[in-house]
């Protein structure tokens, strides 16, 4: 519901520090959702993840490291090669229902402060534009290296906003997640 969705907003304590990983750049959430399921099944190379969705090394990268951001998944190398593998955090979201699992991932977007920040915006005016988010980065003092790069952070944001309002109605209405 609405309500839950808000008081994890409001009530989630950011981290004081974001991990020392690439602040996200995947626009797709139900991309990492799906990767993130495909891992409950078992650890995953880069290889296969990226001959599995067809993406680039570059887009499994950033669907990994994005996944890795949230804490719900931990880089391992292993010979000469790369492998993915849920962490404990992962595991544990992974095996709640629908509703308590989407919650669980939202608590875990909210605990860095600009996604919170940006989405509480959002809720309370119903719109935010790419030009307030990256402002919210900088105040945020998020460390990207060009101005071009933060706006493609800052489409990140919004259509990670834009997934976790899908997942609002969804459970409004009540129909499947």
């Amino acid at each position: 519901m609405l309500i839950d969705v808000l008081s994890i907003a409001y009530n989630t304590v950011s981290k004081e520090e974001d991990p020392n990983i690439p602040f996200p750049q995947a626009d797709t959430f139900d991309n990492i959702i799906k990767l993130l399921n495909l891992l409950y099944k078992g650890d995953l190379n880069k290889y296969k993840i990226t001959d599995h969705f067809k993406f680039t090394s570059r887009q499994t990268d950033y669907y990994t490291n994005s996944a890795i951001y949230l804490g719900f998944v931990e880089k391992r190398h292993i010979e000469k090669s790369v492998y993915f593998t849920l962490s404990e955090k992962g595991y544990q979201t992974f095996s709640l229902p629908e509703k308590e699992k989407h919650l669980a991932i939202i608590k875990s977007i909210f605990e860095h402060s600009v996604f919170k920040r940006a989405y509480i915006e959002w809720y309370e005016e119903k719109f935010i534009t790419k030009d307030r988010v990256v402002e919210i980065m900088l105040e945020e003092d998020l460390r990207v290296a060009s101005d071009s790069t933060l706006y493609r952070r800052a489409r990140t944001i919004i259509c990670w906003i834009e997934w976790i309002n899908d997942i609002e109605n969804k459970m409004i209405n009540n129909s499947s997640l």
